[in-house]
Formats: C-alpha cells, sequence, structure tokens
C-alpha cells in the first residue's frame, strides 16, 4: 500500500473540530497547519490499529516519511533547529523525519546515517522477498539509449540490524529543475541554489547552515561539484517537469529569507 496524503499541505484547509483543538496557537495558519498533522495522525493511526487487531502489525513494514521539509511561508512551519523551508536545500528543506516499522525484524533504535527517500524501494522489493533491478552507477561507454538505468536504492534493513557498519550512502544528490541542486559526502555539503552563488558547509558542526565555508575550503567544494558532474552524467534523462519563471523568483526569497531556529517552549505563545 502507498498512501500519499495531500496534508498538510496548501491550501489551508481543516475539519473545524481539529482547529478547535489548537485554540491556543494564535497564528492561525500554524493553528490550521498543526490541525492538518493531527488529521494525518489519527487516520494513520486507523491504519495501525486495523494491522494489530488482524495480528499483521508485527510482521508488516511500516515507513513514514515527508518529501520535503515544512513549508515555512505557506504553512507557517518550523523546521528549527534546521534553516530552510520546502523548496531549498538548506538542511530545513531536505531533512525530514523517516520511521521504519517492523517489530519482527528491527529492534528500536535511532539510526543517525543519512538515508534517503529512494532506498524505499529496494528495502520493500528485498523485504518481500525479491530481488530490485540491476543497476549501473559508473559512466557507460555504450550509446544513450543503450544504457543500463541507475537506482540510487539502497536496501536499509541490514543497516538498521546492524549487520553493515557502513552508511547506506557515501554521498546523496539533489537536483530540482530549474532551482539548482546540491551533494553530501560525509558530513560536508555543496548547494548551487540558482539564485546565489554556491555554499559550503558542515553538518557536523552546523547543522543549521549557518556557515558558509566555500572560501576557506574551495578545494573541497571543487571536488564535491566533480563528483556531482560525474553523477549527472549517469542520469537517463533531464527532468520532464520544469518549473514556471515565477519559481525562480520564489525560491530566491526562500533563500533570503531570516529562520527562526529555536523551537518554542511548551508555553510560549
Amino acid at each position: 500500500l502507498y498512501l500519499s496524503y495531500s496534508t498538510p499541505h496548501g491550501p489551508m484547509q481543516a475539519k473545524v473540530a481539529d482547529i478547535e483543538r489548537f485554540t491556543h496557537i494564535k497564528n492561525k495558519t500554524r493553528r490550521i497547519y498543526c490541525a492538518m498533522q493531527h488529521c494525518m495522525d489519527e487516520n494513520i493511526g486507523k491504519i495501525i490499529k486495523q494491522l494489530d487487531q488482524s495480528k499483521q502489525l508485527e510482521n508488516t513494514l511500516i515507513v513514514f516519511i515527508s518529501d520535503n521539509g515544512g513549508s515555512v511561508e505557506v504553512s507557517h512551519a518550523l523546521n528549527a533547529p534546521l534553516r530552510g523551508t520546502k523548496g531549498t536545500f538548506l538542511e530545513g528543506g531536505i531533512r525530514v523525519p523517516t520511521i521504519y516499522h517492523w517489530p519482527a525484524r528491527l529492534k528500536p533504535c535511532v539510526y543517525e546515517k543519512p538515508v534517503s527517500t529512494l532506498d524505499i524501494m529496494a528495502t520493500f522489493v528485498t523485504a518481500a522477498g525479491g530481488t530490485p533491478p540491476p543497476t549501473n552507477t559508473r559512466q557507460p561507454k555504450r550509446r544513450r539509449q543503450e544504457r543500463m538505468p541507475v537506482y540510487d536504492s539502497v536496501d536499509l534493513i541490514p543497516h538498521f540490524s546492524g549487520e553493515k557498519k557502513t552508511p547506506p550512502h557515501e554521498r546523496l544528490f539533489w537536483r530540482m529543475a530549474l532551482r539548482g541542486s546540491a551533494i553530501r559526502e560525509g558530513d560536508w555539503k555543496l548547494i548551487r541554489p540558482n539564485s546565489q552563488p554556491a555554499q559550503l558547509y558542515s553538518l557536523r558542526d552546523d547543522i543549521s547552515d549557518m556557515n558558509d565555508l566555500i572560501i576557506k575550503h574551495p578545494d573541497i567544494a571543487a571536488n564535491l561539484l566533480k563528483t556531482f558532474n560525474k553523477w549527472e552524467t549517469t542520469l537517463e534523462r533531464n527532468p520532464l517537469f520544469l518549473s514556471a519563471p515565477f519559481w525562480l523568483g520564489y525560491n530566491r526569497r526562500l533563500y533570503e529569507r531570516t529562520y527562526e531556529l529555536k523551537q518554542p517552549s511548551v508555553n510560549q505563545k
């Protein structure tokens, strides 16, 4: 089952009963945002309850994940301590909560190494007893139409269970049509917004993407850019979906704005 909720997402709409649960939140947009999340949570709970009652919960692999960070502009989301928002390659735009639940195979733990939504494919296929499709991670010498597809998908279960000690990915790549690109290798992340100069961050010391180190470490930035370009040459084709010109200006504003980097306390208005 693939269940893709449209909440929380614009337009900001929620049931009256859910909104009333959050009357203590003064900001109207954030109040609705929290109500939408509550509705999603309740309905996921119904699925969990049904699996439990039918005695399938223990041996069912469930993954919960978001496709991007909260939208600060539209929904008044707060991604603190991460800077950024949906639509950026700052951590607030690409680092999201992920839950893998499979009691029959996995013990409760917190896994610290980066994974990707792309890993769902290989993980599910392998868990079901299948074999993921073959992949080619090198630049092929054959003609383009004969290239073997590239699947950046890794079976995560051996990593979560401790059978494999190495990270699932040496590096992660992002590219979003006309809005820019990014690469992460270890704790280093190079981002190239279309509206700003390239930026280099060390996530080990700077999870909020506040200290651009590209002038201090141009060699690291150059190597990351070279690696990213090599990855691009393995792609089967360019994205078929391109953003309208409007989003170029919108995206620039996302990078230029100031973000709150502290979560509010329970009693803070």
